[in-house]
């Protein structure tokens, strides 16, 4: 047999390298949506097992909980825009077009903040005192103001935070009169009652300590969603792996048929 030339096995390789490739693409797709959706399976089952109890008994025992109770803060967050005492922000700042530009695109800084605090029910309180918390925040401050029109708390959060985080810059050099911004808050305030889930800690000085992983949310949490989102993801994840996988052999099989006819 004669060994092809040697620019053959490059592009041949080149191609075989573009093939595995775009059959890549759908198995890291698949991928991706797999790992979401065992994670809302396994958020589903432990939620057919979470124990709802008072701060005074969260500690005894094993598995998750899940406390309610309002929010008590020693030393709160003050929220961006509205100035209201929480335990946790989100705040969005958005560039919308220009009138001289319709056609350009928002540009939008998006910040985050939160604090530990106490949950405080009938028995006594649980520090939260997690790293990295899953909050679900309530709609709070929205409003859309001309550039300079906006109240001056607004204007100042904006000039010390927001600005110097540079995703603006460029913009503010090519503001016009007429130009807006729209600006909005998410929170958890500082008396709200939520619903706290997560694993049993030892009693801390200060009481029942719960710590990551943490789940905060204003409404109680369901297994059903969960499931139907896992379900939904899976469904969806494997006919994508099916599809890489049949086009990285295919192609492979083809392109090493070209090399070795």
């Amino acid at each position: 047999m004669v060994a092809p030339p040697t620019e053959t096995v490059v592009v041949v390789v080149l191609l075989l390298i573009g093939a595995a490739a775009f059959g890549v693409a759908p198995i890291a797709l698949s991928v991706g949506t797999a790992h979401r959706a065992c994670r809302d399976l396994y958020r589903g089952l432990w939620l057919l097992r979470v124990e709802t109890t008072s701060t005074t008994t969260a500690s005894t025992g094993k598995g998750w909980i899940e406390l309610v109770g309002r929010i008590v803060a020693e030393e709160p967050l003050r929220s961006p825009f509205e100035r209201v005492d929480c335990v946790a922000y989100e705040y969005e700042v958005t560039k919308r077009p220009s009138e001289s530009d319709p056609t350009s695109s928002d540009v939008t800084v998006r910040g985050r903040r939160w604090t530990s605090f106490h949950l405080e029910d009938d028995a006594g309180r649980a520090l939260v005192d997690p790293t990295e918390p899953e909050l679900t925040l309530r709609p709070g401050y929205d409003a859309t103001f001309e550039w300079g029109a906006e109240p001056d708390h607004v204007k100042a959060f904006v000039d010390d935070v927001v600005f110097d985080l540079g995703a603006f810059e460029g913009v503010i050099r090519e503001l016009s009169p007429g130009d807006e911004f729209r600006y909005v808050e998410r929170r958890l305030d500082v008396g709200e009652t939520v619903h706290v889930y997560g694993p049993r800690r030892p009693i801390a000085d200060d009481g029942t300590t719960l710590a990551d992983p943490v789940i905060v949310s204003p409404t109680a949490l369901s297994a059903r969603p969960q499931f139907v989102r896992a379900i939904g993801g899976l469904a969806v994840s494997l006919p994508f792996l099916a599809l890489g996988i049949t086009v990285c052999f295919a192609a492979t099989y083809w392109l090493l048929g070209l090399v070795l006819v």
